[in-house]
Order: structure tokens, then sequence, then C-alpha cells
């Protein structure tokens, strides 16, 4: 992650809002709209995400009846920023099975 990225991850993260909206539920209320999804569904999370916890996002995949989750390494929340080669393949990839 480049040092401008990280810092405005840290400024996002240090935000009494963003506390205030997941103490408050709001993860569960994202997930939530997802739910009633019936195609295939790819989730891509950043292995060293430090906006989403890993637990919420494998909660996430497994309310989904057919998605597919993988992880990338070396990536935190941006993935088209910071792995956009390795995105464009899992992209290319799942289109290619589903």
């Amino acid at each position: 992650m480049t040092k401008s990225l990280q810092k405005l991850v840290d400024g996002v993260l240090s935000r009494p809002a963003y506390q205030s909206f997941l103490d408050q539920g709001g993860f569960e209320f994202m997930q939530s709209c997802f739910e009633d999804l019936k195609v295939p569904t790819l989730i891509v999370a950043g292995e060293e995400d430090k906006i989403i916890p890993q637990a919420d996002v494998i909660k996430l995949s497994e309310k989904l009846p057919d998605a597919q989750l993988d992880w990338l390494a070396r990536c935190g929340h941006f993935p088209p920023s910071e792995q956009p080669e390795e995105l464009l393949f899992l992209i290319q990839n799942f289109l290619k099975h589903n």
C-alpha cells in the first residue's frame, strides 16, 4: 500500500462516524442488502484489509448461495489500486467459468 493510500485508510478508520456505523450494525445492514442475490457472485477481499474484518467477509460469502470468495495477498481495501493485475485475473477467471 502506498503512503498516500495508507494515510487515506487511516483517516477513514479514525473517524468517529465510521466507528459509529460499525457499532450500530452497519456491516450487518450492508450484508442484508445482498441476501436476495441468486446469481453467481465473486467476492474479492484483500488479506490486509483494515476496514472490513476477514470474518465479516467470510460471513457474507456464506450467506450468498452461489458466492466465490477469493483473497488477494499483499492487498488492503482497494484491490483495483493495489493489485490490479491479480484482480483482473480473478474477474476474468470467474466470468469464464460462470
